[in-house]
């Protein structure tokens, strides 16, 4: 699996081994907290069976649609001129 991960203005290859990862590992590989993730799914910027799932108490992250998620939010909004 490979992504596409935007650094500065320089885009780069990210593989990662697996498609879900526990939100401590997802916070070791990629740098985004646990209480970060935490925060996006609890005001729902993330969405349930799309960004993460939840096993019991343990939440796994998608890690393609979470980085996926990140470089759409990190794309300028165009604005509508009036």
């Amino acid at each position: 699996m490979c992504l596409k991960m935007m650094v500065g203005k320089n885009t780069q290859q990210a593989s990662y081994p697996v498609r879900f990862m526990t939100t401590k590992k997802y916070e070791e590989v990629s740098g985004v907290t646990q209480q970060r993730v935490w925060n996006y799914i609890k005001i729902g910027k993330w969405i349930a069976g799309v960004h993460y799932i939840k096993e019991g108490r343990r939440i796994y992250v998608d890690v393609m649609q979470a980085e996926k998620w990140i470089l759409d939010q990190s794309q300028p909004k165009r604005r509508k001129k009036v």
